[in-house]
C-alpha cells in the first residue's frame, strides 16, 4: 500500500490561561519532538486556546504519511508522548490532502553520505591571554610633520627650568 498524507487534529489540554508564551513554547516542543518521529510533515499549534469542560483547550494541526490513518494517528501519539503534552481527543480531521498541500518528508540520510572527501583542517584557539590583532609598529614623525610644535613647547618648557 502506497502511503499518502492524513491530517490529524488533537485537542490539547492547558492549564491556566495560556498566553502567546505559552503557546509558542508548546510549538517548540512539538516541533522538536516531530522531527525525530519519521513521516510527520507538520506538528503546529492552532492559537487561541478555548474554554472547554473546565479548561483550557489548544486545538493542535498534525500532517503525517502513513500507509492508514492507524499509523498516523500513532505517529501523532509518540509526538505528543516525546513532547509531554496530554490531549483529551486526538482524531482523523477528514479532509483529504493532496502531495501539494503535503509535501513528501526528507529521506534519512546515511552517516557516509554526509562525510566530505578530504578531512578539513582543524582551528587552533589562540591561548587566552594573545593580542590576536595587528598593531602597527611606531614610525618617527619627520621634521617638521605633525607632533613637531608639541615638542618644540616641551623643549622650550625643559629650557627655562
Amino acid at each position: 500500500m502506497a502511503q499518502r498524507p492524513y491530517e490529524i487534529i488533537a485537542k490539547c489540554v492547558m492549564v491556566g490561561l495560556p498566553g502567546s508564551s505559552d503557546i509558542a513554547s508548546l510549538g517548540e516542543r512539538l516541533s522538536k519532538s516531530r522531527s525525530h518521529a519519521p513521516g510527520m510533515v507538520v506538528a503546529a499549534p492552532r492559537p487561541p486556546a478555548v474554554f472547554q469542560d473546565g479548561g483550557y483547550v489548544l486545538e493542535t494541526r498534525f500532517v503525517a504519511w502513513a500507509d492508514d490513518g492507524t499509523g498516523a494517528l500513532l505517529t501523532a501519539e509518540r509526538v505528543l508522548q516525546a513532547a509531554k503534552i496530554v490531549c483529551s481527543d486526538l482524531y482523523l480531521s477528514g479532509r483529504a490532502l493532496s502531495e501539494a498541500d503535503a509535501p513528501r518528508p526528507a529521506t534519512q540520510r546515511t552517516a557516509a553520505a554526509t562525510k566530505t572527501a578530504t578531512p578539513r583542517k582543524t582551528r587552533t584557539r589562540a591561548p587566552t591571554g594573545a593580542v590576536t590583532r595587528k598593531v602597527a609598529p611606531k614610525r618617527k614623525a619627520a621634521p617638521g610633520g605633525r607632533g613637531s610644535r608639541a615638542r618644540k613647547k616641551t623643549a622650550k618648557r625643559r629650557a627655562r627650568r
